[in-house]
């Protein structure tokens, strides 16, 4: 049998597997796509005549071959940035992970795209795109997500996890691919970004599958093999953060410009800002907000437990924590390099206005805002505790989508922040696989909670009373639960 062949049958073999669990479902985490009437349009539009702007440029060249969603063309791509030629002949474990992640990557649009229907530029304003010849083939296909940045960022992801020394070139060529597609008149950006969250989603849900794990591993061993490196043992002497922060990517390297006080998408911000303060006081987000300023394990421990059913802490699931402990302080650190370098300044700095927490008014002052540590950490975590138990995964990406929303409803950062914040949170959790003991301790963390699970599944309260509540821990309760999270009913879990 013929390598290719033999490649062909063992990713097809996985990805039925896959077939018969649930993509990541973007109606529950994520907006949608905006309305003409939204604030969020004002930064669409505004992408969308910068893209016309480059069109006849080098620029505008790169996004019509930006443009196929053949797995040729993005070997092709990253070929360069590798300085290696991937193929299925020369890379075959590369090529082999990579057409596996595509495929799954190709049911997370479709999924995507049913859920959601956004014209494209080119019909919503009756213009003509980059490409005139696939128009009339896209025009009743939904442009939300976009597909060329789920693919493009979901490869790009992956090939941080194989080839660690080019990581920051990787991120920086994955996110092109987004661009391109609104260059060429068939995304808007929100489609974009969509695009890009479900690509962290998806990376997320592959591995809970052992055998990605192992065709990560092969990958990465022939990569070194072809390129005579060999990538450092990321092993750490102390109970720190899995990855030294002189490791992460390169925030800097990878992130877009932040908007200035002169550019249109400023106006985007500002539309962000002003929405977010008028909930600060009269919405229970806004004190959802205010409560999530604090950035420690022992706040997504909480924010967690709820939506998992288990009360995690230190003493209670030794192991969940553990992995959270370790993990959350990198979300932040991998903002730090652009922070200091773009010094961008906080809503309520260069607005000169209070905010809904004024406490950490004058400690971050002085600090950069670009992009949020609070989004990325908490968009990091749930794409780590998604391995733990993927059929929570759409319920802890929507509650960390909203703890990153919470920094622009208090007045911290601006919306432009949050959102680069999220991609921060998706790249650190790539690299984190490179850590054996990160690696190490998500199984131990996976054991930990089927154990739960079945203890759960075991409780067993007093059915004869109809109205009678228990914690999750099996605590009886003297009235129906006030305060929001997972309860026992008779002999039922249910949220409250």
């Amino acid at each position: 049998m013929k390598k290719k062949e033999l490649i062909f049958i063992i990713s097809t073999v996985l990805c039925m597997n896959l077939h018969a669990q649930d993509v990541p479902n973007a109606p529950d985490f994520l907006p949608g796509p905006p309305s003409e009437l939204s604030m969020w349009y004002v930064n669409d539009y505004a992408q969308y005549t910068w893209g016309k702007s480059v069109r006849n440029t080098s620029r505008g060249e790169q996004a019509i071959s930006d443009m196929s969603l053949d797995l040729s063309s993005y070997l092709t791509m990253f070929s360069k940035v590798l300085g290696i030629e991937l193929s299925y002949s020369k890379t075959p474990q590369i090529y082999s992970i990579l057409e596996y992640g595509m495929r799954y990557g190709d049911l997370a649009t479709q999924a995507g795209q049913t859920a959601f229907f956004s014209r494209r530029p080119y019909t919503r304003l009756n213009e003509s795109s980059l490409l005139p010849g696939s128009e009339n083939q896209y025009s009743s296909v939904s442009s939300y997500p976009s597909a060329q940045a789920l693919t493009g960022w979901l490869c790009a992801l992956i090939l941080t996890e194989v080839c660690n020394d080019r990581q920051d070139q990787l991120l920086a060529r994955g996110l092109q691919f987004g661009t391109s597609a609104v260059i060429s008149g068939y995304s808007w950006d929100s489609d974009t970004y969509a695009g890009c969250l479900i690509a962290s989603a998806v990376l997320s849900r592959l591995h809970t599958h052992d055998g990605f794990s192992k065709m990560i591993t092969a990958a990465k061993s022939e990569y070194e093999q072809i390129t005579g490196t060999r990538t450092p043992a990321t092993t750490r002497a102390d109970d720190g953060p899995y990855i030294d922060t002189k490791d992460l990517p390169s925030s800097l390297t990878y992130l877009p410009v932040p908007p200035d006080s002169q550019c249109i998408r400023f106006a985007y911000d500002m539309m962000a800002y002003n929405d977010g303060k008028s909930i600060r006081y009269n919405d229970q987000q806004g004190q959802t907000a205010i409560d999530d300023v604090e950035y420690d394990a022992k706040h997504f421990c909480e924010i967690y437990s709820q939506i998992l059913g288990v009360n995690i802490s230190a003493s209670t699931t030794p192991e969940i924590y553990e992995l959270i402990n370790r993990v959350h302080p990198s979300g932040n650190a991998a903002t730090q390099e652009a922070k200091a370098y773009y010094m961008r300044k906080r809503p309520y700095v260069q607005l000169n206005e209070g905010t809904s927490y004024p406490d950490d008014e004058a400690s971050l002052y002085d600090t950069g805002s670009y992009p949020s540590g609070h989004a990325s950490g908490s968009w990091l975590m749930a794409l780590v505790i998604s391995e733990i138990t993927r059929t929570s995964q759409d319920a802890l990406l929507k509650r960390a989508y909203q703890f990153g929303q919470g920094r622009v409803i208090t007045g911290y950062h601006w919306q432009t922040d949050v959102e680069a914040g999220r991609l921060v949170g998706s790249v650190v959790y790539a690299r984190l696989h490179s850590s054996r003991e990160f690696l190490e301790q998500v199984d131990k963390a996976v054991k930990e909670f089927k154990g739960l699970s079945s203890s759960i599944r075991a409780t067993r309260t007093d059915e004869s009373i109809n109205t009678q509540y228990y914690t999750i821990d099996g605590i009886r309760l003297d009235q129906e639960p006030v305060r929001h999270g997972v309860y026992i009913e008779g002999n039922k879990k249910v949220a409250k």
